[in-house]
């Protein structure tokens, strides 16, 4: 079976769909997309089609602060309240440090707490950054694992800090550009959707009609909010996995499991969903989703393959298409 059949299972051609690249070596590219970006305008989606990434974002931010710690600019260990004046130390607890942003050890809790029917006036840094000093005096980090997209918020209001520039100026020129991202951009979720793939859901259950699936204006960004093709993210992560971006070192930092203060073992890393099997790292990467798009961006060392998996189509099967897609090419 080959990728364009594998698409063909699980798309309509007259619906949304998704776009498809995949890499078996550092140099060559698999690419296959099937839908439409917008089924009202008639435009197909490609390879380079623009896709809100939502979470999959946070592995290229988490990918900026290991830049910054290898640079100098930061550690692992330093507590957020040292680099956001926002941010308050814990009332009988540690600080909250970097690496707790990082594997969501936090204590910070969720922003998004009801997803995309979350309060429009809590969709804002702003709103997050009055609740910071409660939340931080409040947070227990290094109790438990808990995911928080608040987290990444903070880093990417951390890296603005840092080089007083917004997240999206100092992410495109340092991140993104010098590693083949030319197209891609940071877009903060629902202020500007132009060129963007629109999202759709089937309506109703199981219909083969679908409408659009319209989503609340969000301006946070680090958590989400980079806007990229599949093609382009594709030759990033190539980059990233060969140490051109960050370091082996860096990377196997990122690539370890995190824990607890206790001990206890979890399978994220430092922005990055893990899996082990007897002891080795088989499969690593990251999911998102939101109102516009469903991704995954996956990695499997042990058979050196990178598949980009980007959809339209909200709560699409990404896992089932990426699993296949393995399969197939291994």
């Amino acid at each position: 079976m080959k990728i364009e059949s594998i698409l063909k299972s699980f798309f309509p051609l007259a619906g949304p769909g998704a776009a498809i690249v995949a890499s078996i070596a550092p140099h060559d590219l698999i690419e296959a997309s099937r839908g439409w970006a917008s089924i009202t305008e008639a435009i197909a989606i490609d390879t380079d089609t623009p896709f809100e990434l939502a979470s999959a974002s946070k592995l290229i931010t988490a990918t900026a602060i290991l830049k910054e710690v290898e640079n100098g600019n930061l550690t692992l260990n330093t507590p957020i309240h040292d680099l956001l004046s926002s941010a308050k130390p814990p009332v009988e607890a540690r600080a909250i440090t970097l690496r707790d942003l990082l594997q969501h050890t936090s204590g910070l809790p969720e922003y998004l707490s009801e997803g995309a029917a979350t309060p429009t006036a809590h969709l804002t840094w702003t709103y997050i950054e009055q609740q910071l000093p409660r939340w931080s005096a409040q947070a227990r980090p290094g109790l438990a694992h808990s995911y928080s997209n608040t987290n990444y918020v903070v880093l990417a209001a951390i890296l603005e800090r840092l080089h007083n520039r917004a997240f999206a100026s100092y992410l495109e020129s340092e991140v993104l550009r010098p590693f083949g991202i030319t197209k891609g951009r940071v877009d903060p979720r629902g202020i500007s959707s132009e060129g963007i793939a629109q999202g759709y859901h089937a309506a109703p259950m199981g219909s083969s009609v679908f409408e659009a699936s319209l989503g609340p204006t969000i301006d946070t960004v680090g958590d989400g909010g980079l806007v990229c093709g599949a093609k382009e993210l594709a030759k990033w992560l190539r980059h990233l996995w060969a140490g051109e971006i960050i370091s082996h070192r860096s990377l196997s930092l990122m690539q370890a499991n995190g824990t607890t203060d206790e001990g206890q073992a979890f399978a994220y890393g430092l922005g990055i969903q893990l899996q082990f099997e007897a002891g080795n790292l088989v499969w690593c990467g990251h999911g998102g989703g939101w109102t516009s798009s469903t991704t995954l961006v996956s990695c499997y060392p042990p058979d050196d393959i990178v598949i980009v998996v980007l959809s339209n189509e909200v709560m699409a099967p990404v896992e089932q298409i990426t699993q296949a897609i393995w399969q197939e090419l291994r």
